[in-house]
Formats: C-alpha cells, sequence, structure tokens
C-alpha cells in the first residue's frame, strides 16, 4: 500500500495534523511498510514539576543503545526538572500545558529532525515512545520495541504495567489493565510506542487534558485493522509509580471508575479534567 493512500486515513478518529508542511514531506517517504531497518527511537516524555522522577528515566533510557533522542516536553514545571533534564542529556522543549499538548509538541520536535534526513536512500526508520515521567523501563526494552519493529505487521504497541507498590490494590489494578489490554484498551502510562508514520497519519494525539492516551490508542487500534496491521503487547514489565492511588486507593480507585465512566458516555475531556482537579484539591485540603 503506498504512502498516499495513508493520507486518507488521517481522518481517523476526527483529528488532522497541525502540520501541513510535514505533511507534504512525509508523504514523499516510502510506505509503512518497508523493508528498511528500523534501528532507533525517539523518546517523548510529558512533565510538569517532575524533579523527583526524571533523572531516574533519562538514567535507564541512556543505558539503552536503540535510544537516540529522548525528549522532554515541559509544560511550565517550576522546580527543578528543566534543569535536572539537561543535565541528564534530554533535549527540552517548553510547551503549553496539557499532557496531549506537550506530547505532539515532542513529536513534531522528532518529525522535524527525521526529516533532516529523509534524503538518504539508507536512512533508518523510526520509532516514537511516549513515557510518563515516574516510568522505569526494563533495560531491554528499546530492543524489544526495534525487534517488534522488525516485522511489517507491527504498527506499534505498549508494555505489561506494573506498579511500584506492594500494596494489593496495586496488583488490582495491574490486573485490571491486563483485561483491558487483552480487548485493544490501554493508557499511556503502558508505555504507548508507535512507528513514526502511523503517529503522523493520526495526526498525534487529540490535545486534551485527560484521555488523550485512550483516545490515542482506541485510533491506532483503528487504523491497524485498516491497514491489516496489529499492534503489540510487550511481556516485559514497564514500572510505573502508584503515587496516584497509595495515599487514598478506594478513593483513587472509585475516581478512575466515575472518570472512566462519563468519558465513555461522551462527556469532555476538559470537563472531566475540571472534576478530576477539584476532587484532588478536596482530598488535599483534607
Amino acid at each position: 500500500m503506498g504512502y498516499s493512500n495513508w493520507k486518507l486515513d488521517r481522518k481517523i478518529g476526527g483529528r488532522e495534523s497541525d502540520s501541513e508542511g510535514l505533511a507534504c514531506e512525509l508523504l514523499q517517504m516510502e510506505h509503512l511498510q518497508s523493508n528498511k531497518p528500523l534501528s532507533s527511537i525517539y523518546v517523548v516524555i510529558p512533565t510538569c514539576n517532575e524533579a523527583a522522577a526524571i533523572a531516574r528515566l533519562i538514567g535507564r533510557l541512556r543505558t539503552m543503545p536503540e535510544v537516540q533522542h529522548i525528549i522532554v516536553s515541559d509544560g511550565g514545571s517550576d522546580d527543578e526538572t528543566v534543569a535536572i533534564a539537561r543535565n541528564a542529556g534530554a533535549k527540552v522543549l517548553c510547551s503549553a500545558r496539557g499532557r496531549g499538548t506537550q506530547l505532539n509538541a515532542g513529536a513534531q520536535h522528532a518529525l522535524k529532525s527525521l526529516l533532516q534526513g529523509t534524503s538518504a536512500p539508507d536512512e533508518p526508520r523510526r520509532a516514537l515512545w511516549f513515557l510518563h515521567a515516574d516510568a522505569l523501563p526494563h533495560p531491554l526494552s528499546g530492543r524489544d520495541i526495534i525487534n517488534a519493529l522488525q516485522s511489517p505487521q507491527i504498527i506499534g504497541g505498549n508494555f505489561r504495567l506494573q506498579f511500584e507498590s506492594p500494596l494489593r490494590l496495586a496488583r488490582f489494578f495491574e490486573q485490571i489493565a491486563r483485561w483491558q489490554r487483552r480487548r485493544g484498551v490501554f493508557y499511556g502510562d503502558s508505555g504507548l510506542w508507535v512507528r513514526v508514520e502511523a503517529w503522523h497519519a493520526l495526526g498525534g494525539f487529540q490535545n486534551w487534558p485527560l484521555f488523550e492516551d485512550l483516545d490515542f490508542a482506541r485510533r491506532l487500534q483503528a487504523l491497524s485493522q485498516a491497514q491489516n496491521m496489529r499492534l503489540k503487547y510487550l511481556h516485559r514489565p514497564l514500572l510505573a509509580s502508584a503515587r496516584r492511588f497509595e495515599a487514598q486507593p478506594w478513593r483513587t480507585l472509585y475516581q478512575w471508575i466515575l472518570l472512566q465512566s462519563l468519558f465513555s458516555l461522551g462527556v469532555a475531556p476538559h470537563h472531566l479534567a475540571d472534576l478530576y482537579y477539584r476532587q484532588k484539591s478536596a482530598a488535599s485540603s483534607k
């Protein structure tokens, strides 16, 4: 299938890319199911006041030879996140706050870097890997992504989620995540990775404060089916912080069910974000 046909699929989920210049240049690239080797990964990390966690993640990523670019997209941190990330060796971008907006800013930077080398016939193909700042991937995760994408039928995927907590509720959340993944549902905290061309074909993430990851995963699933391709679930664990529910585990579970249900019923993510932060503020004031 020629890459020109991918342009017809860019409206899947109702989102268009914000960069038509990049679209025109990317349409000169070979189609997605290419036999070129995929040998490097661009990592995009959205941050906002993540000084306590960001150095650990960047340090782990720098041990992976497959990860050649680490992009931190910062949404206005007022702690030492930016300085720590730069000192650790990441490229830091300043972005408007909002996880979807920050993810898109980082990915657009990666695309611009990629386009600088598209004239070379042997230029290796690349993947985007989106990670939360408090995540910790396994040291061999980069190799797992590269190995998975050697198959032209694999469009992207994620990792097995494991929370850094001894609480039983953490194991319960992990089981929920695995049950959802078997039904094609997964979130950004499981380390979503995707071919660059697929990210661009979908127009990136919605500029939403919540559920931009779930929306992208749904559209990626639809695109994979339309192109007769597959998503790959990698079983090596990706550690995720349990800080969201360790202090108030049952309240967090209730809040997660409530927000997920309202989103499924069509409530706008911006309204859900207002609800989420009001509840969070009320909980912290007690």
